[in-house]
């Protein structure tokens, strides 16, 4: 996963992730960033790497984004997240729970 892999190589200590697809397109990738262990946060902070994930890619050919199979993801340009770990616990920063799930 590349966006793991990033943030393990740039000492993320948590990411957020922009989806753009059509309306009604679903995705499991929150699931997908707690099995594999990335901290996501919501996008609001421009101190934060933050992923375009492009469904399909070809809704991002106007950005440099790698594509596997139907699904594109941007890479954020910065040299390294200025968010500190104690900023991806704060309450501002937590996603929005999602419907019928618990953790």
């Amino acid at each position: 996963m590349i966006i793991l892999r990033k943030m393990l190589k740039k000492n993320y200590p948590c990411v957020a992730f922009n989806y753009i697809a059509d309306p009604g397109v679903g995705v499991g990738f929150r699931y997908l960033a707690w099995y594999r262990g990335i901290s996501l946060v919501k996008s609001g902070s421009k101190n934060m790497a933050i992923y375009n994930i492009f469904i399909p890619w070809q809704l991002g050919l106007n950005e440099s984004v790698v594509h596997f199979g139907r699904f594109g993801v941007k890479v954020p340009m910065m040299e390294k997240n200025i968010l500190k770990p104690n900023d991806c616990l704060k309450k501002e920063n937590q996603l929005d729970p999602l419907l019928g799930y618990t953790d």
